[in-house]
C-alpha cells in the first residue's frame, strides 16, 4: 500500500499543493548530496572542522553542498504569485470555515497601527485567517466583505 499522501487531489493552483513540490524538494536536496561529498559522523571529526567533505578533492565546506539549490527552491516558494483564481478560492475556503469580517478588520487594524507583520501573521493563524485575505489591497475590500458574508 503506498504511503498516505496529504496533498492527493489537490488541483495544481492551491498554495498547499505548490507547497508540498517545494517541500518534497527541499527535502530531497536537503538530505542528498552531489556526486563525491558526504557528511562526516560528527563523532570522527573535531568541533571546528566543517562536516562536509569532497573527497575527490579535500575540499571541506560547513554549508549543504546543495545549499545554492535549496535556496532557490526556497525564494521560489516565497516568490510564489496568487493568481486570480487561487486567491478566489482561498477566499471560498475562508467563507467554509467561517472567518468574520471582524476577524480580517481587527488584523487590518493591527497592521495600520504599526503592529509588526509577523505578530500579525501569528494572530491570523490562530483565528484562522487567511494573511492574503488581510492584504488584499483596499479595493478589493468590498469583494471579501462580500465573499465572507
Amino acid at each position: 500500500e503506498p504511503p498516505f499522501d496529504p496533498f492527493e487531489g489537490m488541483e495544481p493552483d492551491n498554495i498547499n499543493y505548490v507547497h508540498s513540490l517545494n517541500a518534497d524538494e527541499t527535502h530531497k536536496l536537503w538530505t542528498s548530496l552531489p556526486e563525491g561529498w558526504i557528511r562526516r559522523d560528527p563523532k570522527d571529526i573535531s568541533p571546528n572542522q566543517p562536516p562536509y567533505l569532497h573527497e575527490p578533492s579535500g575540499q571541506v565546506s560547513w554549508k549543504n553542498p546543495n545549499h545554492d539549490a535549496i535556496m532557490k527552491v526556497v525564494n521560489k516558494e516565497d516568490n510564489t504569485t496568487i493568481t486570480p483564481t487561487l486567491k478566489h478560492k482561498m477566499v471560498a475556503d475562508n467563507k467554509n470555515s467561517s472567518i468574520s469580517n471582524k476577524s480580517v478588520k481587527k488584523l487590518r487594524l493591527m497592521l495600520k497601527a504599526g503592529a509588526p507583520l509577523g505578530a500579525v501573521e501569528q494572530k491570523a493563524k490562530l483565528e484562522g485567517v487567511d494573511m492574503a485575505i488581510v492584504l488584499s489591497s483596499s479595493s478589493d475590500e468590498n469583494n471579501v466583505n462580500n465573499d465572507l458574508k
